[in-house]
């Protein structure tokens, strides 16, 4: 597992095998579309290399799909239930007459399928995208079609990529909504600080208006991602561990949020910080009350950060079930440069529960597909701000 690539919550990233292996958790992936920033300019760099050489390399097709397979059956989250010795001939049987690797890239994509984690992909730069469309169309192959897809988009909040925040009324009762978008990029350089500093900003400027109770908007958070939204929104979560990866092999390792500081705990009790904010950190002198927006639109990064809610005192839920990516998934290269991306850990609430197809809302409301109308108050929010209102009268306290 040399040069794994945790693309767990976002910014892909190689790096070498160590206690964190799991640094990264929830790359958005499937119908989704993949982050090219880093990862992709490594890919191509990589892939180019490798190109020039690219039938001499893959000439040996089947001991590639093999390699696949090895790394497929020692790292998967599901490598303890999975049949491989029939996947392994089903795979090498749909490979058998490919020439190079360009064309044993459908039998990868068929075995990755056959996992049944719904999180693992094969991850092609340009250039190999390229040349898997030339080997088809010399071939007259067309790929078949992705199973079980959805209509796109998910939700009409996916185009949000700024933090917002809003004091949102119904009656007298006023209520902060804080929108938490996806971020695609490293979680602790300059951008990944400055997403977190401003969603936690809009926090402390919204807790001067002394709201009723907040409202974690994430609908349409595709992921990206999750440490600089979890640095952000830390004072509505609380100081300690709000989450967990668990990998195959019964291993648990923790993420939680500290004084302005989205980290993750090691094997070995180390910590890490992976994302941060600038300046001094928030924090609210109670817990408040608080409302969760999510809904199909809301996936990976997105549901991980829905998750850390999950265990938390006062807290609802309102929505959609989100879309299922709630898996930590960890990237292995293969010899021609293509990333062989795998679920390799499922997440933990606070309590320990697990959620590995998503999680559902604790209030079910009607599948939002357009915007509310400026300056209204779509149904999902008004649901919620009632909630809070309920949770603030004086039968309640």
């Amino acid at each position: 597992m040399m040069n794994e690539r945790y693309t767990g919550s976002g910014a892909p990233v190689w790096k070498s095998r160590s206690a964190s292996a799991v640094v990264r958790a929830m790359t958005r992936i499937g119908r989704f579309s993949v982050w090219s920033g880093a990862l992709l300019l490594v890919s191509q760099t990589h892939g180019s290399l490798r190109a020039q050489a690219g039938d001499a390399v893959s000439t040996d097709a089947t001991t590639y799909v093999s390699k696949a397979l090895d790394i497929m059956e020692g790292n998967s989250i599901h490598k303890k239930t999975i049949d491989w010795k029939f996947l392994r001939q089903s795979t090498l049987s749909q490979s058998s007459r490919a020439k190079n690797t360009y064309e044993t890239y459908d039998a990868i994509r068929y075995a990755l399928s056959q996992l049944g984690d719904h999180h693992s992909f094969l991850q092609l730069s340009p250039d190999l995208a390229q040349k898997e469309s030339e080997a088809k169309a010399s071939l007259h192959v067309v790929s078949p079609p992705t199973p079980g897809s959805e209509p796109w988009p998910p939700s009409p909040y996916i185009n949000r990529r700024e933090p917002e925040g809003h004091l949102e009324r119904v009656g007298s009762t006023a209520v902060a909504r804080i929108v938490v978008p996806e971020f695609d990029g490293p979680g602790d350089n300059e951008t990944g600080r400055a997403y977190a500093t401003k969603l936690q900003t809009l926090v402390r400027d919204l807790a001067s208006k002394k709201p009723a109770g907040w409202i974690v908007d994430v609908r349409g958070n595709l992921g990206g991602n999750m440490w600089p939204m979890l640095a952000g929104i830390g004072p509505l979560l609380g100081q300690g561990d709000a989450g967990a990866f668990l990998n195959a092999d019964g291993q648990r390792t923790p993420w939680f949020y500290e004084d302005g500081k989205a980290c993750m705990r090691n094997a070995d009790g180390t910590s890490q910080v992976l994302s941060r904010v600038t300046g001094t950190p928030f924090s609210l002198p109670s817990q408040p009350p608080v409302a969760v927006l999510m809904g199909r639109g809301t996936a990976s990064s997105g549901e991980a950060i829905a998750i850390s809610f999950r265990g938390r005192g006062q807290t609802r839920f309102f929505g959609r079930h989100t879309h299922g990516e709630s898996t930590a998934t960890n990237g292995f290269p293969l010899s021609d440069g293509a990333n062989l991306v795998l679920t390799v850990a499922v997440e933990l609430d606070r309590t320990g529960k697990t959620y590995e197809d998503g999680l559902s809302p604790d209030v079910e409301l009607p599948l939002e597909t357009a915007l509310p109308p400026e300056h209204a108050i779509d149904p999902m929010t008004r649901a919620a701000i009632e909630w809070i209102a309920s949770v603030n009268s004086p039968t309640n306290q």
